[in-house]
């Protein structure tokens, strides 16, 4: 329990920086550099409100200085840090996989949250996300190339013909980023990630529609729900599969 907590811990600070990349990358601001701000007065932040999670609720949900409302999407990005690297290292322990899986939940966070806000899955981490998926094939044995291979090819090519039957169905970085992560995944662990999103995505579809948010032919973001289903099936995809079977 006390190892979860300082993992828990150490993945709300590496998705306190998510925060940031997903509120400055968009705009074409640096984020490497430069001290974290308000983003209505622009004062610099001081280490109360900076602290993941608890900052928020220290200072109620407002700026300390301009007193204007920070988004409740701040500290519910960091516990879903916190929860996924916790989710790596309970299914992967200490290892070098577990640290190579969080960086990738981290990056699949980044690319969740920027779709919500515009609808575009970046191509600069599609292709860090490649990179750390030939470096995550050196660590799963259990997978052959042939099942890596039918993972991206299973996960991407339903979504491809049906884009081709009906047009604009899924963008084409929603397709590449499961292609990849299809690698990761392999059989059939790349299945159940996108059935876990289309199912969650079409909840949320039927949701909105009801209260009326959407009409019937607008768009949502699918890459979040893909991102999900990813996570899940990454860390629980032959359970849940099992318990289907025999359920």
């Amino acid at each position: 329990m006390i190892l979860y907590v300082y993992v828990g811990i150490l993945g709300a600070i590496f998705a306190s920086f998510v925060n940031v990349v997903v509120y400055r990358y968009p705009k074409g601001m640096q984020f490497v550099k430069g001290r974290s701000h308000c983003p209505y007065c622009h004062a610099t932040l001081d280490w109360i409100a900076m602290t993941p999670i608890l900052g928020w609720f220290i200072c109620k949900g407002k700026c300390r200085y301009c007193h204007s409302t920070i988004s409740l999407r701040y500290p519910l990005v960091e516990t879903m840090g916190a929860v996924f690297m916790i989710m790596a290292v309970s299914c992967f322990g200490l290892t070098v996989q577990a640290i190579c899986i969080s960086i990738i939940f981290m990056v699949l966070l980044c690319i969740a949250w920027i779709d919500v806000d515009t609808l575009w899955i970046s191509n600069d981490f599609l292709i860090l996300l490649m990179i750390l998926a030939v470096w995550l094939t050196f660590y799963q044995t259990n997978l052959s190339f042939m099942n890596h291979l039918l993972g991206s090819i299973s996960a991407a090519c339903p979504m491809l013909l049906l884009n081709l039957i009906v047009k604009d169905s899924f963008g084409g970085g929603d397709i590449k980023l499961m292609f990849i992560c299809g690698w990761m995944l392999g059989m059939p662990c790349a299945v159940v990630a996108d059935l876990i999103a289309v199912f969650s995505a079409g909840l949320y579809a039927c949701y909105l529609l009801f209260c009326k948010r959407i009409k019937r032919y607008d768009h949502i973001a699918f890459g979040p729900f893909l991102c999900l289903g990813i996570v899940i099936s990454m860390c629980y995809g032959m359970q849940l599969l099992e318990w289907y079977l025999l359920w």
